[in-house]
């Protein structure tokens, strides 16, 4: 069984159990939401269909890449994430492992108050050609003599990432620098996202500061905490989120859909930072979320390129939380 047959497999796996998850539905745009003690297992996959320069310049066909991630809160203020990646080009139809990332994200502040900063650094070893778009960031076709670059990717990514919810819409910003540990190079980018999500049966009663209908015959869970069903059986379910502004609630029960979008903008690199249309891919990325149990949710997104150098995507997601 090949590569992206495997993570197909996954991808059916988790469709079909009973799940929650990560970056607010966004795929490359994070926020700084972290629950203390959850395990998520996801599957991502992008269907790539090169831009004209990369299928003459590289020799690309088209492609698709998977990814299974593995994430895992130990605090309410750090997450760590294990990705593993593959491909199968459309020209020889075999799969092939590409590398790997370990991410890290720490959150600076424990209240919501603010742009709840957050920082993120990560390293991947990945292959230097065809690999998952997890950032957008540096030049496709670089204003300066490129030929120096090796078969792998070996970098230091770090990002600060901003969030903060305006009534019921919650918006992110995540600055970007890629550092490669073989040339010195740093590319640099912009990823921002905005989400809403609309919860089916829900009762808001902020003002009044009473229980919820979906809290009133919920025994709570200690004398500390007042635990609840919220339509939800996700854990760390609380009272406090039922009865607080929706934006705050990260509560989300079966048949919560969320729509969003998000901008990803390429910023050149430490060689010739800048924006140049002609030589660098950007996307405008309409999401659609749904979350198909308390513990799984699905993705789908469709990346509107900007430039003449960005590719033809269409993205899956799916995440299924313990």
């Amino acid at each position: 069984m090949n590569t992206c047959r495997l993570f197909s497999c996954l991808l059916v796996l988790l469709l079909a159990a009973p799940a929650h998850a990560g970056n607010n539905g966004w795929f490359n745009t994070y926020n700084s939401e972290i629950e203390k003690g959850e395990l998520e297992i996801g599957v991502l996959a992008d269907f790539d269909s090169p831009s004209r320069f990369r299928r003459d310049n590289d020799a690309l066909s088209r492609y698709n890449t998977a990814v299974l991630e593995l994430e895992y809160s130990p605090t309410s203020r750090y997450v760590t994430e294990l990705y593993v990646e593959g491909f199968k080009t459309e020209d020889t139809g075999r799969g092939h492992i590409s590398g790997y990332r370990w991410e890290n994200r720490y959150r600076l502040t424990t209240d919501e108050s603010g742009w709840n900063p957050m920082l993120y650094l990560e390293y991947e070893n990945v292959d230097a050609r065809i690999h998952h778009k997890m950032e957008v960031t540096g030049w496709i076709n670089p204003p300066y003599d490129d030929s120096g670059g090796g078969d792998r990717e070996h970098d230091i990514d770090g990002k600060l990432i901003l969030s903060r919810d305006f009534g019921p819409y919650n918006f992110a910003f995540n600055f970007i620098g890629e550092h490669n540990l073989d040339t010195g190079v740093t590319e640099f980018g912009i990823a921002t996202g905005v989400m809403r999500f609309f919860r089916p049966g829900r009762t808001r009663t902020a003002t009044s500061g009473r229980k919820s209908e979906a809290c009133a015959n919920c025994a709570p869970a200690s004398k500390d905490e007042d635990h609840c069903c919220c339509g939800s059986e996700m854990k760390n379910c609380r009272c406090d989120h039922c009865n607080g502004p929706m934006s705050h609630c990260p509560c989300k029960p079966t048949g919560t859909l969320g729509l969003g979008a998000e901008l990803l903008v390429a910023l050149g690199d430490s060689k010739a930072f800048g924006i140049q249309t002609g030589r660098q891919e950007d996307y405008l990325c309409p999401v659609l979320y749904y979350q198909v149990n308390s513990r799984m949710n699905a993705r789908l997104e469709l990346p509107i390129g900007l430039t003449s150098q960005s590719d033809g995507l269409i993205r899956v997601g799916a995440s299924y939380e313990y």
